[in-house]
């Protein structure tokens, strides 16, 4: 529980215990000096306002509040592959790394595979990251965080995420062995190999 729900269901404790002394006394059931019996009145009045403000602001944090993602947030990127000398090798398009993640304001560890590719997501701000990894190629990490402005309709597009090879010996029986121009079936398209930046 995090420390501020703590303090405001505290809170709500010693309101509801208050507020039925002061009933209590108030029936007569009790006796209490007029004093101390002012002294309730005005810790209730205290008590409502700290509460009603409490239950507020753990509300806002967990709701929208302008860019959180409790309702979970469409990540979507474009992966190219690149060699070691960042030649673009392969294409995939678009909409086969659309995912919807459910990002919450504190994500729990969790992986999910799309198209082959493992999107690892983990950390304790209001975004959580990304690791993009895909066998024979170094791992691409994500910051949600620095995209928290562009966010619309609970989308968030990170561009392009370029994967780039991790240098092996070709076995052309082993693809994990690395052919710079090999790709599992499911990828569309043959793989190309123009363009010298990456895109």
């Amino acid at each position: 529980m995090e420390p501020i729900i703590f303090i405001v269901w505290t809170c709500a404790v010693i309101f509801a215990a208050t507020g039925i002394i002061t009933l209590l006394a108030l029936t007569k059931v009790i006796t209490i000096e007029t004093r101390f019996l002012n002294k309730l009145f005005t810790a209730l009045i205290l008590e409502v306002i700290a509460v009603t403000v409490g239950f507020g602001y753990t509300g806002y944090i967990k709701g929208d509040n302008g860019k959180s993602a409790t309702k979970g947030i469409e990540v979507s990127s474009v992966v190219h592959f690149v060699d070691g000398e960042n030649n673009r090798i392969a294409n995939v398009s678009e909409k086969d790394f659309r995912e919807k993640l459910e990002i919450k304001t504190t994500p729990d560890h969790n992986i999910k595979t799309l198209n082959g590719i493992s999107f690892m997501v983990y950390g304790k701000e209001s975004l959580p990251k990304i690791t993009y990894t895909f066998r024979g190629y170094e791992s691409r990490m994500i910051d949600l965080n620095k995209f928290k402005d562009s966010i619309q309709d609970n989308k968030i597009n990170v561009g392009t995420v370029r994967l780039k090879q991790v240098k092996q010996d070709y076995n052309p029986e082993n693809f994990e062995s690395g052919d710079p121009n090999t790709l599992p079936d499911f990828f569309e398209g043959p793989p190309i190999t123009t363009g010298n930046d990456g895109s």
